[in-house]
Order: C-alpha cells, then sequence, then structure tokens
C-alpha cells in the first residue's frame, strides 16, 4: 500500500499548537495516528508538492514491515538513500525490506529490490550517535506515558470537563439560536468559532486548554457589548442579557464547583499514597531531615567560629571549639548520614528493588560504622 504525504494542524495534549507532515495510507489513517499520540486534529489535507526543476531531492521506492506486521509500500524524497533510510526507521518505525531509486531503469530496480537492504546502511544506521540517543528518548517518552496514563491521576477531571463541553455547546448554541436577531454578529461570529474548536477538541486530554475555551465563551457572553442595542430594541435587548446573563453565570458556577470536587478527589488519591508509604520510610524521613537541619546548622556554626577565630576575637574559646569532639562528631556524622542516605530521599523516578536497597542500607550503615571507629584518625585536631 502506498504512502500519501499529509499536512496537518494540531493542539497537543499540552495545549502546543502543531503543525507538519506525515506520511500515511490514507486520511483516516492518518488523523488516528494523531489522535493516538493525544493530539486534537484540527486540519489535515493531502499535500501535493510543487515541482522544482533545481531539486536536490531524490524519490526512493521501498517496501517495509510496519510496526503493527501490515507490509507497506510507499515513495519517499531525501538527499540521499542514507537520509531516507534514517527516517524511516525513526520516523515510522518501519523494518525495511528494499529501498531504491525511484528513476532507475526498471531491470536494475528489480535487482536492487531483490538483494534487499544494503548491509552499508544498516551499518550506518548503528554508528549513528544522534540516531540511537533519539530512539532511547523517544523509547524512553512511550514507557513514561504508558506509566501516566496508568496512574490517570486527573481521569475525573478529564471525564468532567469532555462532559462539560458537550453541555456548554448545547446550552450555548441554544441561546445564540435564540437571541441571535439582537446580537453583534462579529461577537456571534467569535463565539461560534470557539464553540467549534471545543467540539472538535471533546475528547482532548488537554484539560487546561479545554478549560480556558470555556472560560473565554463565558466571558463572552456576559461581556456588555455582546448585543446591538438601539431605541426600538432596548427593552427586548435587556431581557435577552438577563437571560443570557443567567444561563452563563449557572454554566459558570456547574464548571467551578465540578472542577472543585474532582480536584479534591485528586487530592485525596494523592493523600492515599503519601498515607501508604512504608512504615520505614515514615519513621526515617524525619530522622534524616533533621541530620540534614542540624549538619546546616552545625556549618554555619563552623564558618562563625572561623570567622571569629582570623579576626581574632575570644580566641581561647574558639580554640577549644575547633578542638571539641562532640562538635566535629556530630559534624560528621551528619554528613555521612545526608550523603549516603541522599540517593533514596532525592532519586524517586524508579523505585530501588528490595536487593539494591538492602545493598544500599547495608554501605550506608558500614560506612557510618566505619566514620565511629575512625573518628580519632578522621579528626585528629580533636581532643
Amino acid at each position: 500500500m502506498a504512502l500519501k504525504k499529509f499536512r496537518f494542524e494540531a493542539i497537543s495534549k499540552e495545549g502546543k499548537n502543531l503543525s507538519g507532515f506525515l506520511f500515511s495510507e490514507n486520511d483516516e489513517a492518518a488523523r488516528a495516528k494523531l489522535k493516538s499520540e493525544g493530539n486534537a486534529v484540527l486540519s489535515l489535507e493531502l499535500f501535493v508538492a510543487e515541482k522544482k526543476e533545481n531539486s536536490d531531492l531524490q524519490e526512493f521506492e521501498f517496501q517495509a514491515k510496519a510496526s503493527d506486521g501490515r507490509t507497506i509500500h510507499g515513495e519517499i524524497e531525501a538527499q540521499t538513500q542514507y537520509v531516507a533510510y534514517r527516517k524511516l526507521r525513526m520516523e515510522y518505525d518501519f523494518q525495511l525490506e528494499y529501498l531504491v531509486i525511484k528513476n532507475l531503469p526498471f531491470e536494475q530496480k528489480e535487482a536492487l529490490k531483490k538483494q534487499g537492504i544494503d548491509s552499508q546502511l544498516k551499518l550506518l544506521f548503528e554508528q549513528d550517535e544522534e540516531a540511537q540517543k533519539t530512539k532511547a528518548v523517544k523509547t524512553k517518552k512511550v514507557k513514561k506515558g504508558k506509566v501516566e496514563l496508568m496512574l490517570e491521576e486527573r481521569e475525573d477531571e478529564m471525564r468532567f470537563l469532555q462532559a462539560q463541553t458537550e453541555v456548554i455547546t448545547t446550552a450555548v448554541k441554544k441561546l445564540m439560536g435564540e437571541h441571535s436577531t439582537y446580537l453583534n454578529a462579529e461577537k456571534q461570529r467569535h463565539i461560534q468559532v470557539d464553540l467549534d474548536r471545543l467540539s472538535r477538541l471533546r475528547q482532548s486530554s488537554s484539560l487546561n486548554h479545554l478549560e480556558q475555551i470555556m472560560k473565554r465563551i463565558f466571558k463572552q457572553l456576559l461581556s456588555d457589548n455582546l448585543f446591538i442595542v438601539t431605541e426600538d430594541n432596548i427593552l427586548e435587548v435587556e431581557k435577552s442579557q438577563a437571560e443570557i446573563k443567567k444561563i452563563t453565570k449557572a454554566l459558570e458556577a456547574d464548571l467551578k464547583k465540578g472542577l472543585s470536587n474532582v480536584q479534591i478527589g485528586d487530592l485525596q488519591k494523592i493523600t492515599k499514597k503519601v498515607i501508604k508509604m512504608s512504615l520505614f520510610r515514615r519513621v526515617f524521613m524525619p530522622f534524616y531531615w533533621g541530620f540534614v537541619f542540624l549538619l546546616i546548622m552545625l556549618l554555619n556554626f563552623w564558618v562563625l567560629t572561623l570567622g571569629k577565630l582570623a579576626f581574632g576575637k575570644d580566641t581561647d574559646r574558639m580554640l577549644f571549639y575547633l578542638k571539641s569532639t562532640p562538635l566535629w562528631f556530630l559534624t560528621g556524622f551528619s554528613a555521612v548520614v545526608m550523603v549516603f542516605f541522599a540517593f533514596t530521599v532525592f532519586v524517586r523516578e524508579k523505585p530501588l528493588s528490595l536487593v539494591k536497597r538492602l545493598i544500599l542500607y547495608a554501605l550506608a550503615f558500614g560506612a557510618l560504622i566505619v566514620f565511629t571507629l575512625q573518628f580519632p584518625v578522621f579528626f585528629f585536631w580533636t581532643k
């Protein structure tokens, strides 16, 4: 099946405007691909390139296996055969069976197709550090995305906003239809554009963007410039304005109340996760931060002590502090605790396995024991 080139405009799940090109068998498959990545498609059309006499691009024919097992036949333009190979591997994750120049004589082209992919292309791709790094980043992002979907921390908020999209769109269209006689044509057009956008983004996961569009619609409906007022229609306009404001404020209140409820629900989910924290961690964390605070205070103390000693103030007492065994022991002990347990506190992307945790704790406690036994050696100037 031959691939076609499409130009698209979309909004990502983060609310950013996207535009570009992609290859697909047809517009349905292209639209499905964009939606599967969490994008809301605004426009999608077949791209027809202008013919350039002096173009440095070559046309290549290829056959490949897609990630879902389908056999793909297509054409691609690129400066070189390797650039075409790299693009098909990186952007579409195709396993290529052949890649040949389109304008070659028929017999030569068929012979190259039977030979398959040149081993030199595969070697270049494996040695291409930038390509491998990009591939690794993409793989990491996909895995991270799956984890985020499994967590579904904002699932309730998403469902609520998607439901409100239908409610608000229906209610506002009805209002505009009933009172269109007195509405400012330009304001009405702006509201209609936002309504159309809201309808297209109904299933979008870009929650902030959905909420912003809804609020913008409310603001326009509550504007004093929404109506065209004349001496003949002033009474009818006041009546229409009062009704629109009443319904708009009710929709706005429902949105705020609903968002507040689902956000409280999300907070409760997070709280439950915190409560489920292991008993060891709940006991350990206060001790850890206590030692960190103690180390910060002691370091401040030593800076002040050395400062006074440098200026010759209260020299005897400062020298006494500098030779104090308890003060230096607390300083060193706190530093060892902070350094060796920092990994378990700050590196939280992927929890450590039980074996790795036991090894880390064994090293930490071993370091504390060595420090305690060898303290006179490390701090030889103390009493």
